[in-house]
């Protein structure tokens, strides 16, 4: 999970070709922990806080799974 979340913040670095980032999002199953250090890197690597950390509802975890853990970047 460490390698994917690792992977996960780079494509997003990559993905933002230098351009500006206008909001930050993180959702989470049950892995409220590990989702909170995954958004600490995010806010890190962007310099800035994320506009939501949400748990994920039932419908989206009985299809991923209690672990899962998902972010969303909006670039300007």
């Amino acid at each position: 999970q460490k390698r994917a979340l690792g992977l996960i913040e780079k494509g997003f670095k990559n993905m933002s070709g230098g351009r500006r980032v206008a909001s930050l999002a993180v959702a989470h199953g049950s892995s409220h922990n590990v989702a909170e250090k995954f958004k600490a890197s995010l806010e890190k690597i962007f310099n800035m806080e994320a506009s939501v950390f949400a748990k994920v509802g039932p419908v989206i975890g009985v299809h991923t799974g209690p672990g899962t853990i998902g972010a969303a970047v909006l670039y300007d």
